[in-house]
């Protein structure tokens, strides 16, 4: 929530929106709903998902 309302802030002030992103590859499963405009793909490029989490293939 504290990203958030920054971002807002920021985005108030510059008068144009940001592009927000948290996560990376394990992040994308844990929590979705911080997902905002992009996500870092990183190890999840090669399949390789650590947090057990992911649908099996």
């Amino acid at each position: 929530e504290r990203f958030s309302a920054a971002a807002t802030a920021l985005e108030l002030g510059l008068g144009y929106p940001l592009i927000r992103h948290l996560l990376n590859s394990p992040g994308i499963w844990r929590y979705p709903e911080y997902q905002f405009e992009m996500v870092r793909l990183g190890i999840g490029l090669y399949g390789i998902e650590a947090s057990g989490l992911a649908p099996e293939a």
